[in-house]
């Protein structure tokens, strides 16, 4: 989301294009600085039920909004003392400073596009059981996330309806897109682009239906694979 350092992210690399976000929800022009909402928004039942389990295993609850606001909210006593799980620590940032939140009426007040619950890779897999049925109903698009994040987004909601609408505006062809990735929320993405590219150290099932398989996202993979293209174009 906007609230996770990726527009600092985007200007070191000297980005001057566009943002595809929460899973496609939102798309935000770095040159104009403007975020536009494609997404649709989440039932409050889906958000609920998000809550009370992050609530009921104590660990982190987060929430974004169709104006792109987020709020994060840790229902455990410490986080550094709660979660030993190594793998929480790897993706994503660990944030240390929550919002406060006393009940789930003040958090749907406005339009809700995502919720996804982070903690250790038991918890996460037992909250999976008990969420996937609003994906089984095609509800929502629940995905299970290296294990660590569950998240969720309305039904028809993906990177791939982002990377769609971009590839709308700016003209390009699905047989000159590229994209890479490394998760299970990247496979939807992933099945239907015409260049699809797994990170060496992502899951197998998304290796599995990847055109190709790089280097770790630690090293300089994907540079080194956009240069080769480059230079094979030329």
């Amino acid at each position: 989301s906007l609230s996770e350092g990726i527009i600092e992210i985007a200007n070191i690399a000297k980005l001057n294009g566009y943002l595809i976000l929460s899973n496609g929800n939102y798309i935000w022009d770095l040159e104009n600085e403007k975020l536009s909402t494609i997404g649709y928004s989440l039932s409050n039942d889906i958000v609920i039920e998000f809550f009370k389990l992050a609530q009921k295993i104590k660990r982190q609850f987060n929430i974004c909004y169709s104006d792109g606001t987020c709020k994060n909210i840790y229902f455990g006593n410490d986080i550094n003392s709660d979660i030993k799980d190594p793998n929480f620590y790897l993706i994503g940032p660990t944030i240390y400073k929550f919002d406060e939140a006393h009940s789930i009426d003040e958090l749907i007040k406005k339009e809700v596009m995502h919720v996804s619950i982070k903690a250790e890779t038991d918890l996460i897999k037992k909250c999976y059981q008990e969420l996937k049925k609003f994906e089984e109903k095609q509800i929502a698009q629940v995905s299970n996330v290296l294990d660590v994040y569950i998240e969720a987004e309305a039904f028809g909601v993906s990177k791939w309806s982002g990377a769609q609408y971009l590839q709308n505006k700016l003209g390009i062809s699905n047989e000159n897109s590229y994209a890479f990735g490394d998760s299970k929320n990247d496979i939807i993405l992933l099945s239907n682009i015409g260049n699809s590219i797994c990170m060496g150290n992502g899951e197998t099932e998304v290796k599995n239906i990847s055109k190709y398989v790089i280097g770790d996202n630690n090293s300089d993979a994907i540079s080194d694979f956009l240069y080769k293209l480059i230079d094979n174009e030329k």
